[in-house]
């Protein structure tokens, strides 16, 4: 199966997996390129996809389906594997009255350029609008850099949303008849994140035509089919962050 990438507005070369595809999209008013800013984070974006090629190959599951905890530690993993610095849920400063605060994650690269990051997750289905849902968790995590919060390097809103079909919205989808749903999510009918909002997204979509591969992402409990996941990121400039409702 050839994979397509047509998003209108973005710029994707996709790398083939093991298991399916991945890649990091950036938008064309970026020319197109990384932002220096965030080379740190797409060398741990390519690690953590290594990482999801070998726990697949290990196990008849997929990693990205577990909560925000879960997606952030792996991210944690494959940066330390990358050579970078890393801390979880570390205390951080603040002049102002929210004292006790803590940042989700914290890493430093090898040429000592620092991110801070906090994170949010959510599910999302071809019918609901990357307008709402992700954009309004991206929201929630920009908040979380409080004015007043000791800077330690660039700021960023991470939000991972995992792609999901439900047996409500595709009532015939089986495990060894999944169509390829591919189109749905990066076809030229597809909606896009949208750019002015999001700097850049990483993703990690399964090869939807392998059987092996199909009864992977396969969640039986829920009756859920999760063939992959986004990672959204937004630069919070300390003298743009949101206001705390």
């Amino acid at each position: 199966m050839e994979f397509k990438f047509s998003l209108p507005g973005w710029k994707c070369e996709p790398k083939r997996r093991c298991f399916g595809w991945s890649g990091v999209a950036i938008a064309d008013g970026n020319n197109s390129r990384i932002p220096n800013w965030l080379s740190p984070l797409d060398f741990c974006f390519d690690r953590l996809f290594e990482y999801y090629d070998r726990y697949m190959r290990a196990t008849d599951d997929v990693p990205w389906w577990y909560g925000e905890r879960t997606c952030l530690s792996d991210l944690a993993a494959a940066a330390s594997v990358a050579g970078m610095l890393v801390s979880t849920e570390y205390p951080i400063e603040n002049k102002s009255r929210h004292a006790g605060r803590r940042r989700d994650l914290w890493l430093l690269s090898p040429d000592r350029a620092e991110l801070e990051v906090e994170s949010k997750q959510c599910y999302l289905n071809p019918a609901t609008s990357w307008e709402k849902y992700p954009n309004q968790r991206l929201d929630a995590a920009a908040r979380q850099f409080c004015v007043g919060d000791q800077r330690l390097g660039t700021r960023l809103a991470l939000c991972f949303v995992r792609a999901k079909y439900s047996t409500r919205y595709a009532p015939g989808l089986k495990p060894d008849k999944i169509p390829d749903a591919t189109n749905d999510w990066f076809g030229e009918d597809a909606e896009p994140p949208p750019a002015k909002r999001v700097n850049a997204f990483w993703f990690y979509w399964a090869d939807l035509t392998d059987a092996n591969t199909a009864k992977r992402i396969c969640i039986t409990s829920e009756n859920w089919h999760c063939p992959g996941v986004f990672a959204l990121v937004r630069q919070v400039n300390r003298a743009h962050a949101l206001p705390r409702r």
